[in-house]
């Protein structure tokens, strides 16, 4: 206020502006141009910050109704579409995308096309894919805080046995077909207690009580219930379920569905037959692998 202020004179051109070119600084106290009256004036907020922009540098441009860019800590951007699924990082590692509808938790199943798990289950697997499989069971086994026993046929189990089709070559590269599409994984719990009872598979029991609300795996448990090793099963389940509300309501849910079952003659050969041997034990189909290895 009170400083000089230049004359400009009336008719003189006046210096034309681009829309969009760096302006230049102007000191505090330092003569400032006459504006013409009624010419648009740009608003300030009081005490807002001003940025400061160097004449002639490069201003980053954004597109009105551009994607947003997600970008990964010491990673590559990567565009995600807005509502579209967000891709899962294991911590360590590879950088994984997972399917809508596939949502793998602990404990946690989705709805299965049976036409389409038929046909994964019949789909060629390459060499590669089933020596993979095979390191795989073997790392889950490993896991397991106890050991099963090793395995010895008796009487009552040559009944399930022989109804039951058994496919050593392809056996652990369905299974993890199997399990992958329904999405489960196997919760902690699991792991705590033995990866076998009888020639039951301890995560195919897992999925049993999963998908109890189904008839299949609801007349699984009920054919099978009474078995010995079946009942030191859900001994140990009961156990874990002390502190676990929600196993415990899962186990509840489960003897409701079988209860509906009463009266149903009992099948002792019964598995579902989506499972088939994938039920059984990978102990057991490498036990029928190497008798038959040495006939």
């Amino acid at each position: 206020p009170g400083a000089p202020q230049p004359q400009v004179k009336p008719g003189a051109p006046q210096p034309q502006v681009k829309p969009g070119a760096p302006q230049p600084q102007v000191k505090p106290g330092a003569p400032q141009p006459q504006v013409k009256p009624g010419a648009p004036q740009p608003q300030v907020k009081p005490g807002a910050p001003q940025p400061q922009v160097k004449p002639g540098a490069p201003q980053p441009q954004v597109k009105p109704g551009g994607r947003d860019q997600q970008v990964k800590p010491g990673g590559r951007d990567q565009q995600v579409k807005p509502g579209g699924p967000q891709p899962q990082v294991k911590p360590g590692g590879r950088d994984q995308q997972v399917k809508p509808g596939t949502d793998h938790r602990p404990g946690q199943t989705h709805p299965v096309n049976r036409a389409d798990l038929d046909r994964r289950l019949k789909a060629p697997a390459t060499k590669q894919e089933h020596q993979r499989a095979v390191v795989r069971d073997r790392e889950e086994r490993a896991r397991f805080v106890h050991h099963s026993p090793p395995v010895r046929f008796g009487r009552e189990h040559r009944e399930v046995l022989t109804s039951v089709r058994i496919v050593p070559g392809t056996y652990h590269h369905r299974r993890t077909v199997f399990y992958e599409t329904y999405g489960y994984v196997p919760p902690p719990y699991i792991y705590t207690m033995q990866p076998r009872y009888g020639l039951w598979d301890a995560v195919f029991l897992g999925l049993m009580v999963e998908r109890a609300a189904e008839p299949d795996y609801a007349l699984m448990y009920h054919h099978h219930r009474h078995e010995p090793e079946m009942v030191q099963w859900r001994q140990e389940m009961d156990r874990a379920a002390v502190d676990n509300a929600e196993l415990r309501a899962k186990l509840d849910a489960m003897d409701q569905q079988v209860a509906q079952l009463q009266g149903t003659p009992v099948n002792p050969t019964y598995i579902p037959l989506e499972a088939n041997d994938i039920a059984l034990s990978s102990d057991v189909i490498d036990r029928l692998a190497a008798q038959a290895a040495n006939r």
